[in-house]
């Protein structure tokens, strides 16, 4: 039944995307950076997942008014659309591409991508490329089958694995726990069996992985390279230039229900939200101003060591969305902390922290600062379209 593909990731932390051992570094991995001596271009990759003309957005289902909306605005921006095959060129120092760059990604197979965002893609001359993984295609009538997926490539779309089942980044946690030849022979069933399997069902060389929500781990890197893959894609956001790591290339995740992220992915003027500096605040505080994070169970908290004559015992902080919060101060520390105890889930949180001197008895002027929230999880409802 399809009901076997339901999904839902509630904690991606983007900074935890990677799993290195100690003494091992992001830095071994192998980038095409040697083969420039400029990198000048950068592209932005988008990441859709499912469609829908009938049902609400989700955070994975975007309408087909809004998506059209954001192809055409695209279109008039006369951002430069590449494909899956310029991309490669591009990045292996074999041609050149202009400053500003889209692709548009879709992942898993639904067939709403058939249905909905292909006859837009196609109307717009927008090449695209779907990361199918295997298990999935044909398993029932909300998956894509091998027909509408021959025809789409007839017109155009390239096809990246995407995995055999979709591991859930818990999954690949338990297996890390296993013994280890358990555990790489997992990742070499998801990781080769799937580019195998796609290779022969549709008659084409794949050479790009997607991460099945985002997530890897170094012994993966290996893995792919044994299977002649050159490049593999996360949902950490930013903008890719020749100098990006092959192995870990961002992309930006289009919520169904905000289009805030779809923006910062078209303003090639910064790769993230905008940032302001932690020296804008009296006090360091965590998350940073203005940021955006990842992990939904994040450690709030404000560093009130320049406080003179602070009286610990007037402190207290407020959270957008749980009001007055039980912090409390690190060990022999001024640093006052808080975790969230429930899975974060609005777009942004405002953050209060206030206190009293010594021998005062009014409160001093409140630190405030705000955070958004990056909604990484994948999350896809099969119970309606």
């Amino acid at each position: 039944m399809i009901s076997r593909f339901l999904i839902f990731i509630l904690t991606l932390q983007i900074g935890l995307c990677v799993e290195l051992p100690s003494g091992v570094t992001a830095t071994t991995q192998k980038s095409s950076s040697s083969k420039t001596t400029k990198a000048v271009s950068k592209v932005s990759i988008l990441c859709y997942h499912d469609f829908s003309a009938k049902y609400d957005a989700t955070e994975m289902r975007i309408r087909k008014e809004a998506f059209e909306k954001q192809m055409r605005q695209i279109k008039d921006s006369n951002l430069n659309v590449i494909s899956m095959a310029d991309f490669i060129e591009w990045k292996r120092g074999e041609r050149e591409l202009p400053k500003s760059n889209i692709m548009i990604t879709i992942d898993d197979g639904w067939k709403s991508i058939y249905l909905i965002a292909y006859p837009i893609l196609k109307e717009l001359d927008f090449p695209f490329t779907v990361g199918l993984y295997t298990n999935f295609i044909e398993s029932g009538k909300l998956s894509l089958s091998k027909e509408m997926i021959k025809e789409m490539m007839q017109s155009g779309m390239t096809i990246s694995s995407h995995s055999v089942s979709h591991p859930l980044p818990s999954a690949i946690k338990d297996k890390r726990t296993t013994d280890e030849p358990s555990y790489l022979s997992f990742l070499k069933d998801e990781i080769g069996t799937s580019k195998e399997s796609l290779e022969k069902a549709f008659d084409t060389k794949i050479s790009t992985y997607i991460y099945p929500g985002g997530y890897f781990t170094q012994e993966m890197f290996p893995i792919l390279r044994s299977f002649s893959y050159e490049y593999a894609f996360t949902v950490k956001p930013g903008k890719i230039t020749r100098d990006s790591k092959d192995l870990q290339l961002p992309r930006y995740v289009i919520l169904g229900t905000t289009d805030r992220i779809f923006e910062y992915a078209l303003d090639f003027g910064k790769t993230a939200p905008k940032e302001k500096k932690s020296s804008q605040l009296p006090h360091t505080v965590k998350p940073l101003p203005e940021t955006e994070i990842s992990d939904r169970l994040p450690w709030i908290g404000a560093d009130l060591s320049k406080v003179k004559n602070l009286n610990r015992e007037s402190v207290y902080m407020r959270v957008g969305g749980f009001g007055q919060v039980k912090a409390n101060f690190l060990p022999n520390s001024n640093k006052f902390e808080w975790q969230a105890t429930r899975p974060l889930r609005a777009p942004s949180y405002d953050v209060t922290v206030q206190w009293k001197i010594k021998g005062k008895s009014n409160y001093q002027s409140p630190l405030q600062w705000k955070f958004y929230l990056n909604k990484q999880a994948y999350y896809i409802n099969t119970s309606r379209r």
